[in-house]
């Protein structure tokens, strides 16, 4: 593995808070620790020049390294069941949406188990909705929309089917009652 690929892998593992085994990363990448010790170098150094508020830690007992302030505590099971039941109970989202939102609520959750999730997800009970539209998208697209304060152009059907267009600049989204409201301005 080429010295580039090597270094980002090995950020981009630490930034996602795991903490890296310099023999298990060494053998992963085909590389010698020698020049594991310069990538650990290579890395502190760049992040003493963008002043970034990580230390990278060596844990010694362990004998790994790690963001000092990276680290995530993951879910207890109790958080876990009632996030399950709530996003279950609401019905908002597409069944395939609702799947990959629950994984990787459950990855992480502590003593996570790819094997007892497929289980779980054989177990559901979920009624997917009548809209079938994509609404974790919609609901990131709108965000980035209010963020910026943009205005967007909408279409929406009325009781008698008729068709009305209006641009509109959206101010937040709301749940309530199985639906999500968009609030705007005219």
């Amino acid at each position: 593995m080429d010295k580039i690929t090597r270094i980002l892998l090995l950020f981009s593992k630490l930034l996602n808070g795991e903490k890296i085994n310099k023999l298990s990363f060494c053998m992963e990448t085909d590389s010698l620790p020698r020049t594991f010790d310069r990538d650990i170098e290579d890395i502190r150094l760049f992040l003493s020049e963008i002043f970034l508020n990580e230390e990278l830690v060596y844990n010694r007992l362990d004998n790994v390294y790690y963001f000092s302030k990276s680290q995530r505590k993951p879910l207890e099971s109790t958080e876990y069941l009632f996030l399950e039941r709530v996003l279950l109970d609401t019905g908002a989202l597409r069944l395939d949406e609702m799947h990959e939102l629950m994984k990787h609520i459950f990855q992480n959750t502590e003593r996570f188990n790819n094997d007892s999730f497929s289980e779980k997800l054989d177990s559901f009970k979920y009624n997917e909705p009548l809209h079938k539209k994509a609404l974790l998208k919609m609901n990131g697209d709108l965000s980035k929309t209010i963020k910026n304060k943009a205005a967007i152009n909408i279409s929406y059907i009325k009781m008698n089917e008729e068709i009305i267009e209006r641009k509109i600049i959206p101010c937040m989204i709301r749940y309530d009652l199985g639906y999500l409201y968009l609030i705007a301005f005219l």
